[in-house]
């Protein structure tokens, strides 16, 4: 999924939930953003700016909280300590 695609599909839930108050939430508090070498996490870390950094068993998190929801860089300790 590319950025344009995630944009529009949130905004289309956006506005399903607008248009139907009603309807439960569902159970979504993180989004997990995955990557894989030391470069590719420094360079993503770059674009989340501040953030809470995190140590969640093998994984160290950059988190970004919007409201309720958390946008989380993740990324394999031994791969960028």
């Amino acid at each position: 999924m590319t950025s344009i695609e995630l944009v529009i599909a949130l905004r289309a839930v956006a506005d399903f939930y607008e248009s139907h108050p009603e309807l439960e939430v569902p159970a979504v508090d993180n989004l997990n953003i995955f990557t894989y070498s030391r470069e590719e996490f420094a360079s993503q870390a770059r674009i989340f700016g501040s953030a809470e950094k995190a140590v969640s068993g093998d994984f160290y998190e950059l988190r970004k909280r919007f409201g309720p929801i958390h946008l989380i860089l993740n990324a394999y300790r031994d791969r960028v300590c």
